[in-house]
């Protein structure tokens, strides 16, 4: 059996009214943003020599006890992420005694990178005046062993040494911001109570190509039983210098 037809006088439900009243006081807000990331470790990649008093700065290495050349530990301080887009969404609902706003937003995948240039050998020979050439320059990545500084180990690079950092950077919030309807018109403070979460995701790829060219002939490889000083037979080049072959290899960090 159909209900009595109510005609044009149909009075809205009390449902009706909740859900009018939440629409007339309710509001969606889109902001674009744009930000920049400047320096976001100003460290060394590698770890602190005791042995060195400024890794930034040019410092003798050697192999089996023969100075090679010098080396510095390449820093992330130049690391730049400019421009980076990004957008946030807010809904606001008014309420008798405030507002109540949630927010999401979210920053678009940016990186940064940098290559040492001018890396291996400085001139072969003798230079024009009869004196040697200069010394080889490498890239240098200090390392510890279970978390307890060695004290002048390294690894090092003569070909070439780059590094790339990755930054996804997003969040979210809620607040209620209380206004009192009894202060009067003009300039306000109104108190807000909120929860806002940050999440912060970074990447840092390192790759270097230690390949021996420093000397003028690509090695792989001189110390056979990795003693660290030159046995018959393992100066292949007869350069008198042990030359040690790192290779290419990356180094992934995460931070949360």
């Amino acid at each position: 059996m159909l209900s009595q037809d109510r005609g044009w006088g149909y009075q809205d439900t009390h449902l009706d009214r909740i859900l009018n009243s939440v629409v007339r006081n309710s509001w969606i807000r889109l902001d674009y943003m744009l930000f920049q990331t400047r320096r976001p470790g100003n460290h060394i990649l590698g770890a602190d020599d005791p042995m060195v008093d400024n890794e930034r700065l040019p410092f003798n290495v050697s192999a089996g006890g023969t100075v090679i050349g010098q080396a510095t530990v390449p820093s992330i301080d130049n690391i730049r992420l400019k421009n980076i887009n990004g957008m946030r969404g807010t809904v606001g609902l008014m309420l008798s005694g405030g507002a109540l706003e949630a927010n999401v937003w979210g920053l678009k995948e940016n990186s940064s990178k940098f290559l040492m240039t001018g890396l291996g050998a400085q001139g072969f020979g003798t230079t024009d005046a009869g004196g040697p050439p200069a010394d080889p320059v490498f890239a240098a990545t200090t390392v510890n062993k279970f978390g307890e500084p060695l004290g002048g180990e390294a690894f090092l690079y003569d070909h070439s040494f780059g590094a790339r950092y990755v930054q996804d950077v997003w969040g979210t919030g809620i607040n209620y911001i209380r206004n009192d309807a009894n202060v009067g018109e003009g300039f306000r403070m109104m108190p807000i109570l909120g929860f806002r979460y940050l999440e912060v995701n970074e990447g840092l790829f390192q790759t270097g190509v230690f390949n021996g060219g420093f000397d003028g002939v690509v090695d792989f490889g001189e110390d056979l039983n990795s003693n660290g000083v030159i046995d018959p037979g393992e100066d292949i080049n007869n350069d008198g210098l042990l030359d040690l072959y790192v290779g290419g290899y990356e180094i992934w960090t995460k931070t949360v």
